[in-house]
């Protein structure tokens, strides 16, 4: 009976680590706490004082364990390839190409265009032969206007008529 319990036990631990590494949807995981209370209940039927050394363990600790997993986890390298976080250097990129981003967007102000759809607030202007989306800053403007950038907030362009 001992064998048995601890088996299950060790069965549980095996599928609990196999869960971080097979996407499984949390079949593995399930498996794991059926064979974990299984092998706490064959403890329990061998000596009532390891049962429940067991059953504290698995109560107690095992949350724990499992938050603190969950926390560190992903900040490790293996994590971070699984679970797709960016490195350093990526997050660094990505906030490079938004900067440039939002700096091209900043340079339209003052430029003027031509509003290709009616913005009613919102539509599409050509600004020195680009499509843009763009916001009516007050009121609704015809097709056809022309039209001047007055603002520009992140990717958000806001153009009154001339």
């Amino acid at each position: 009976m001992l064998i048995w319990a601890l088996a299950g036990l060790l069965i549980a631990l095996t599928l609990l680590v196999a869960e971080f590494f097979i996407p499984s949807g949390g079949i593995l995981g399930i498996c794991a706490s059926f064979c974990a209370v299984g092998g706490v209940v064959l403890l329990t039927i061998h000596d009532a004082t390891w049962g429940g050394i067991a059953a504290l363990v698995l109560v107690v600790i095992g949350p724990v364990m499992g938050a603190f997993m969950l926390k560190v986890w992903p900040h490790t390298a293996m994590g971070r390839r699984i679970i797709g976080v960016p490195s350093e250097e990526q997050v660094e990129q990505d906030r490079l190409e938004a900067l440039a981003i939002q700096k091209q967007f900043v340079a339209m102000v003052g430029k003027q265009g031509l509003a290709l759809t009616d913005l009613r607030p919102v539509g599409v202007i050509d600004l020195d032969g680009q499509r843009t989306d763009a916001l009516a800053e007050t009121t609704y403007i015809k097709a056809g206007t022309r039209v001047r950038v007055v603002h520009a907030d992140g990717t958000q362009v806001k153009v009154r008529s001339i």
